[in-house]
């Protein structure tokens, strides 16, 4: 793999590591995850590229070589990772059916926060322009929430409260 990004970059908070790859302004990227290392406080990027390649960048903050040695294999393997490229996320924007979510993207399943039964096709999802599902096994699963008037919204939040904004 190559770096996409530098080892210096000190991301703090997925954010950080998302800007950091998205304002090198790659074109080729596919799909992009954030990873976190095991014991440390390291933030990874794991990219497909169009073509076929691959890049990683390593925050530099203390990831060790198993840690950069699990995220290539999650990546390459789908079986893990946050994505924040991927096929038509540039797609979800604003109020629209999971049915129609799911089918302009790659995103599989959307399933509400503490249940196991998926979201029907019906249910209206306001996206907020901000849509991070996470890869579980191959499966690209959108987590959301209830919201205001009968919507649901992606768990995951473009501005976290301070005591969530660093996982």
């Amino acid at each position: 793999m190559t770096q996409v990004s530098g080892p210096d970059t000190r991301w703090s908070t997925t954010n950080e590591a998302e800007n950091a790859l998205l304002s090198t302004a790659r074109k080729d990227v596919v799909s992009a995850c954030t990873h976190f290392a095991t014991y440390t406080s390291a933030g990874l990027l794991a990219a497909e590229v169009d073509g076929g390649g691959e890049g990683l960048g390593v925050d530099g903050s203390g990831a060790d070589a198993a840690d950069v040695d699990r995220v290539r294999s999650l990546h390459a393997g789908r079986r893990g990772g946050r994505l924040f490229v991927f096929p038509g996320c540039t797609d979800l924007v604003g109020t629209m059916t999971v049915g129609e979510l799911r089918s302009i993207s790659d995103v599989d399943e959307v399933v509400m926060i503490g249940q196991r039964e998926l979201v029907r096709d019906e249910q209206v999802i306001d996206t907020q322009g901000y849509v991070r599902p996470d890869l579980d096994e191959g499966i690209v699963r959108l987590l959301v929430r209830p919201a205001a008037g009968g919507l649901v919204i992606p768990f995951e939040q473009p501005n976290p409260t301070p005591c969530c904004a660093d996982h």
